[in-house]
């Protein structure tokens, strides 16, 4: 059997976010408070960020799994395809992802701070998900901005980007927003 590629698995857990979202969201028709109502629309619209942002993800793993993985002799073409693909839309979507990603962690926690107001204990596993999405996106800040003038990027770029690049951090986001929408969506 082969392994399923982590690109998928991604996605995968993403459409179960939104499509869980999106039942909630249509048995909810009890009148809320105003400011519980924004608070939620903000969820909703960080998970939306969120799911713009992974385009850029699904870009560059599509171009390295296909360079890694795919043939010349069997998928040559293919392969052109995604790296022309890649060489055109990396720009742009990166600027993509950077924005929507520091919206969406700003959003998330913005919704956790309306919607936990008054409620000590609850939606553990949402701050868990807003942490992970703070530490993603300083790492990714990080190494976006550079910050020159005050540390040497080139001596410490490998470690930042290994703490940004790497699947642990997403993953936990990515189980504790599916737990979180599942849970605490009234």
């Amino acid at each position: 059997m082969k392994k399923i590629p982590i690109l998928l698995r991604s996605l995968l857990i993403i459409f179960l976010i939104l499509s869980i979202h999106q039942v909630k969201a249509d048995e909810d028709e009890d009148e809320e408070d105003d400011a519980e109502d924004i608070g939620k629309n903000l969820g909703t619209a960080a998970i939306g960020l969120l799911s713009i942002g992974f385009s850029y993800i699904f870009l560059r793993r599509s171009y390295v799994y296909s360079r890694k993985y795919l043939s010349d002799e069997d998928h040559g073409e293919l392969k052109q395809i995604i790296k022309t693909i890649h060489k055109k839309l990396r720009s742009p979507l990166l600027i993509l992802h950077n924005a929507t990603m520091i919206i969406a962690t700003v959003l998330g926690v913005i919704h956790g701070i309306i919607v936990g107001l008054g409620e000590i204990g609850i939606g553990v596993s949402g701050w868990i998900a807003a942490g992970s999405m703070i530490i993603l996106s300083i790492s990714g800040l990080i190494i976006w901005v550079r910050f020159r003038p005050i540390w040497n990027y080139r001596k410490q770029r490998t470690t930042i980007r290994f703490l940004h690049q790497q699947w642990l951090f997403t993953g936990i986001m990515l189980i504790a927003l599916l737990l979180h929408v599942s849970i605490f969506e009234d």
